[in-house]
């Protein structure tokens, strides 16, 4: 499908979604990273180029059923030249794996070595963006934990149900902060526990 023949589903997408879109960080605070919601094609092609965009990590990927914004997504972002990753986080059922933490953590690095500018975005923006948004803090901006909390905040529509995975994962690393990085703490003290609604176990702290 072609960008002139989408123009049209982009004006009615926009229409019903929230865009949730919020720098992370101050303006001080370089390089720029962003979080949002799934944007339709129209305002994701507005806000890249506002914004100088060049680095996108989608948390809603890998879509076995897959919505009009995701398809699209991925081939505006080809046509940009936009470095993309997607991944299949679950909000409120289980903990990252370690081997996406750590692959996240490669990408923001990546970003901060190189100057580049990320968008975190999942479905809503509320839970998932927000850990992007915490992660960013701590590697991209050299901020506390307790700043990079702030990223997972009913200001930006977070809450929890069962557990709130994604605050106890930041929280975990606090006791570390202060003398390992956070690939060090992931690489040596995280274990997730998978499964379904309460069957949680904590990330685990040697």
């Amino acid at each position: 499908m072609r960008w002139g023949s989408t123009l049209f589903v982009s004006i009615l997408l926009s229409s019903c979604n929230q865009i949730n879109f919020h720098r992370i960080g101050d303006p001080k605070d370089t390089p720029a990273a962003y979080r949002s919601a799934q944007l339709n094609p129209y305002d994701l092609r507005s806000y890249v180029t506002r914004h100088r965009i060049d680095t996108i990590v989608n948390f809603w990927g890998f879509q076995t059923d897959p919505k009009i914004e995701y398809i699209l997504e991925k081939q505006i972002t080809y046509e940009l030249g936009i470095e993309y990753h997607e991944f299949l986080i679950r909000a409120q059922s289980q903990y990252p794996s370690k081997k996406i933490v750590l692959i996240l953590i490669d990408i923001i690095e990546t970003a901060k070595l190189e100057n580049r500018v990320i968008l975190f975005h999942c479905r809503a923006g509320f839970d998932r963006s927000g850990f992007g948004g915490a992660l960013a803090k701590l590697i991209l901006h050299n901020k506390s934990v307790v700043n990079a909390l702030t990223m997972l905040s009913p200001n930006y529509g977070y809450s929890c149900f069962e557990r709130c995975l994604f605050k106890e994962f930041i929280q975990a690393y606090q006791p570390f902060e202060h003398h390992l990085s956070l690939k060090e703490w992931v690489m040596q003290h995280y274990s997730p526990e998978g499964g379904g609604v309460g069957q949680y176990q904590p990330p685990s702290i040697k």
